[in-house]
């Protein structure tokens, strides 16, 4: 029998769907949040890291689900392949995260993207992955994950038509998540 594992309370939506094949272990961080529609696979191995929120109609395998055969060397690989998304990652919808994806801490990943190799050893950090295949298209941005803050800066966006800054983003807790001291600056 398979195993799930729960390292504190997650969130999951509608329609979300999981399967764990025998032997498999499917573990999730605390605070997960999950969207409509999730499909995750676990033929093996997936985690999720602290706080990762994996947005509607996305898809995590960690297999390709069938053995393909080189017809040059007669070689068939094994086709379930690990799969790690890091804390504070976001993976927005309709993405496919599949075998050999590792996603590092603080990680965006775009609308309808494919991520199907490993990221964590790039040398940039808070990293924004997109396309089919993803690729970094963007480096030092991070997903402000402090709902307080972001109600904040959608009033503040929606009142007026201008650029929010944060003065100080050096006080960035990794451990929460949080900007703990920020504020409006007009451009």
């Amino acid at each position: 029998m398979g195993k799930i594992i729960f390292n504190g309370p997650c969130n999951f939506s509608i329609n979300t769907s999981i399967n764990v094949a025998p032997e498999a272990v499917l573990e999730f961080g605390s605070a997960c949040s999950f969207g409509n529609g999730v499909k995750i696979r676990c033929w093996r191995k997936i985690s999720f890291g602290n706080s990762s929120w994996i947005a509607l109609d996305t898809q995590v395998f960690d297999t390709n689900f069938h053995y393909l055969l080189d017809l040059g060397n007669g070689e068939v690989e094994n086709h379930r392949k690990e799969v790690f998304i890091g804390d504070y990652v976001w993976v927005g919808n309709r993405c496919t995260i599949g075998p050999f994806a590792r996603i590092p801490n603080h990680t965006v990943v775009a609308s309808n993207s494919l991520v199907n190799k490993d990221f964590t050893n790039q040398p940039h950090h808070s990293v924004l992955l997109a396309g089919v295949p993803s690729k970094i298209i963007s480096t030092n941005k991070v997903l402000i994950f402090d709902l307080d803050l972001q109600k904040k800066i959608d009033q503040h966006y929606y009142s007026e038509l201008q650029t929010f800054y944060l003065n100080d983003f050096s006080q960035y807790n990794e451990d929460l998540g949080k900007l703990e001291d920020w504020s409006l600056k007009e451009k």
